[in-house]
């Protein structure tokens, strides 16, 4: 099950392209909506931001990742 999930990954590039951006979306959208709406930032909203923040790193890991490994294919290593 494990291996399957990710040669689908990689096999499929628009998935992770989709996954980036979304991620980008979701950081700009909810760095808005807490910084916009609210006058005082409670702990749970600042820790849920800083969670939401690292999504974008997960997202190019996985992107380096994808890329690095077709790069070994072509190469044919």
């Amino acid at each position: 099950m494990k291996r399957a999930l990710i040669d689908f990954v990689h096999e499929h590039g628009i998935l992770v392209i989709l996954f980036v951006l979304w991620a980008l979306a979701l950081v700009t959208w909810v760095v808005f909506e807490t910084f916009t709406k609210t006058p005082d930032i409670p702990g749970t909203t600042a820790t849920l931001v800083g969670s939401i923040i690292g999504l974008p790193a997960t997202a190019f890991g996985i992107w380096q990742w994808r890329v690095g490994k077709h790069k070994k294919e072509d190469e044919g290593q």
